[in-house]
């Protein structure tokens, strides 16, 4: 699928995945203190690492929410970025929070496809919970 360039607030998670909800809350406060409900704010994973190989305190996630403007310094980390538009591969995943076989079948999914130009992260989740 084509994806829309897309302007998001995110906070950067760097480390370990189990801390990754920590980093998730802080993102859900932001939202819910500048009234941006997840009905009309798509909510986004931006995943720089596979956490399988990839050492825990090297390990790096952006969470977003999409906006329409940009919004000043916060206590919470909050900052302005866009995900760039692009081709990329489209996988549904209904179930656990635990995705990576759903990883591992997009990466295969991914190779076997004729070459493309290489996004900046390996994958983006949309999410409905955040």
């Amino acid at each position: 699928m084509d994806f829309p360039e897309t302007r998001v607030a995110a906070v950067e998670h760097r480390g370990p995945p189990y801390l990754e909800h920590q980093t998730v809350r802080r993102l859900v406060e932001w939202r819910m203190q500048n009234g941006l409900p997840p009905a009309r704010h798509r909510s986004y994973g931006v995943h720089y690492t596979d956490p399988r190989t990839t050492a825990p305190d090297d390990h790096r996630v952006d969470f977003c929410v999409s906006v329409v403007r940009d919004y000043p310094p916060n206590p919470q980390g909050v900052m302005n970025k866009t995900i760039p538009g692009g081709r990329c591969a489209v996988v549904r995943h209904l179930g656990a929070r635990v995705i990576k076989d759903v990883i591992k079948g997009a990466r295969l999914t991914l190779f076997l496809q004729a070459p493309r130009q290489v996004r900046i992260f390996m994958f983006l989740f949309r999410s409905r919970f955040c």
